[in-house]
């Protein structure tokens, strides 16, 4: 019950950062603007695992943890900076389906390497809810796709993938009393990276040294505090429930209520079609569930 809660929590925070992205993706203004929004989301996410691990037992650091810092920073770094410039250049709904097809490789993983439970009835569900966010998502006359957005699109969705196994590496491999520490050092690890590329581009350059708007600060310290909480809940539930339930139950519904967020938040407007796919994705939770 205890895991059920701390899903239907990720799912918040997930849908929170879909339209967060979005809401700062259109108002960063220059790469150095761009470069700051990150360097503060990472430091706000630095400080709140800081505090979780001091007030958690600690800091408890192995070489194996210091060591897949290194790529999960990296996959996590470059998920955020192509999640935000995509969604600069598509829509919502879009956006996250497409991301959220990033489950497809850690359930892979975990089904395959970690032989973990696998279900027919499980399985049923996870093409009902692709069924679900296809539908919601048919291609319309009105679409246009530019090969920049699909680049950026597709490489969130692979980095989101990577983390995903990352997380599933650092659970399966007798680490998890290091997960705080884990979390701390990648947090560390993309603000020390986002703000060398934030100084890099504001070197010698007017336009970056221009005053940056209030809002897209107090934003990105919002993503930083969710970033913090997803991360830290998604990594413990990744050691507890199956790579079938997890990924898929936490993505489809994302997909899916992003969607409705969408429309509620930006006005991106929804049909009869897409109000029948998000049913469809409810029945097909309960049976991946």
């Amino acid at each position: 019950m205890f895991a059920v809660l701390l899903l239907i929590c990720s799912i918040f925070l997930a849908c929170s950062k879909s339209l967060l992205y979005r809401g700062v993706s259109g108002i960063t203004g220059n790469k150095a603007g761009f470069w700051l929004v990150n360097t503060l989301s990472f430091g706000m996410a630095c400080v709140i695992q800081f505090l979780i691990t001091l007030f958690t037992g600690g800091l408890q650091l192995s070489a194996f943890t210091v060591l897949l810092s290194l790529p999960f920073a990296v996959f996590t770094l470059a998920s955020q900076y192509f999640y935000i410039t995509a969604q600069k250049l598509g829509a919502v709904s879009l956006n996250t389906f497409i991301y959220s097809c990033g489950f497809i490789l850690p359930t892979i993983y975990g089904v395959l390497l970690l032989h973990e439970p696998f279900s027919l009835v499980q399985g049923i569900g996870i093409l009902v809810m692709l069924v679900a966010i296809y539908l919601y998502l048919l291609p319309g006359k009105q679409n246009t796709f530019r090969l920049f957005w699909l680049i950026c699109i597709l490489c969130a969705s692979f980095c989101s993938g990577a983390v995903g196994i990352l997380q599933k590496v650092q659970r399966s491999l007798g680490a998890e009393t290091e997960q705080n520490t884990f979390l701390l050092l990648t947090f560390l690890l993309c603000t020390l990276a986002s703000a060398c590329i934030w100084l890099y581009h504001r070197r010698g350059n007017p336009e970056g040294k221009a005053a940056v708007q209030r809002r897209p600060l107090v934003l990105a310290l919002i993503i930083g505090c969710v970033l913090g909480g997803a991360n830290l809940i998604n990594l413990f539930l990744a050691g507890k429930l199956p790579s079938a339930v997890f990924f898929p139950v936490l993505n489809g519904s994302v997909t899916l209520l992003s969607g409705l967020g969408a429309y509620l938040v930006f006005r991106e407007k929804m049909n009869l079609r897409q109000i029948l796919a998000l049913c469809i994705g409810i029945v097909a939770i309960i049976l991946i569930s």
